[in-house]
């Protein structure tokens, strides 16, 4: 039986065709913590096209992904009683970082996806499609990075993430980053109207907090149409030690990817 189904990557496409023009000329900007946004150096991304079996080439002020590997993501789909059915997927990939000082940073990560269940209809005898999930998915990212030089640290970057099949909306839910005695806290932020109303496609990111200090975050997402590279920004305070630096620029990187991963999947 041949199987037809919307992915991720086909909803980006066709809100592309539908609305990308409107989009392309809304410039959002997430909204951070008036401290961070006062002290951070603002760093825009650049992304190259993906080369197979690759991580994105992403680049930010001094910092830049040096190797990479991104492997097949593998998974496995269930039909549900009636019309419903599920899938779940795996994918791993790693990279090491590079940054302004002598020291890298090398990432072992792997993500993991749900989604479902996802409706679907005979178009034809013996030929299925499915269309957008009826409930919200999944996706989780856990990572352990490495800092390179003396000592050598390990931090574990965990990313907890609810969102549609589309990509249209998304919310981290409790998501961190530890060495196991430093923790520092990841949240959701977003863009929003002039008028203070929220936004139907707002810009969004992740603000990362120590304590009661922000002292990062990541606009992943412009507003533009879902899946889009455009308007990505790190914030770094300017006033953090190199190794922090490093460690917040990679952490970000690995969230970069996983969001490509999850258009994909």
């Amino acid at each position: 039986m041949s199987v037809i189904r919307t992915t991720s990557l086909a909803a980006a496409l066709l809100a592309g065709l539908a609305y990308g023009p409107a989009f392309a000329a809304d410039e959002k900007t997430i909204l951070i913590d008036g401290d961070l946004a006062a002290s951070a150096e603002i760093l825009p991304v650049t992304v190259a096209a993906q080369k197979t079996f690759k991580v994105a080439d992403f680049r930010f002020g001094e910092y830049v992904v040096v190797s990479s590997k991104l492997g097949w993501a593998k998974g496995s789909s269930w039909e549900w009683v009636g019309p419903l059915g599920s899938d779940e997927n795996t994918q791993k990939f790693s990279f090491v970082m590079k940054g302004a000082g002598p020291d890298t940073a090398s990432v072992k990560a792997v993500q993991k996806f749900e989604s479902g269940p996802i409706k679907r209809y005979e178009v034809l005898p013996g030929v299925t499609a499915g269309i957008d999930s009826i409930s919200s998915g999944k996706d989780n990212l856990v990572a352990d990075i490495e800092l390179g030089g003396e000592p050598a640290a390990t931090w574990k970057l965990q990313l907890n993430v609810q969102r549609n099949v589309a990509g249209a909306s998304e919310r981290a839910k409790a998501s961190w980053l530890t060495d196991g005695t430093r923790e520092i806290a990841i949240g959701n932020v977003k863009s929003e109207a002039v008028d203070g109303e929220d936004e139907a496609m707002p810009a969004r990111g992740y603000e990362f907090r120590e304590g009661d200090r922000a002292i990062a975050a990541l606009q992943y997402y412009g507003g533009g149409y879902p899946g889009s590279k455009k308007h990505l920004v790190v914030y770094l305070r300017s006033d953090l030690d190199a190794r922090t630096k490093l460690l917040l620029a990679t952490a970000m990187t690995a969230i970069l990817q996983s969001k490509i991963n999850a258009t994909l999947n």
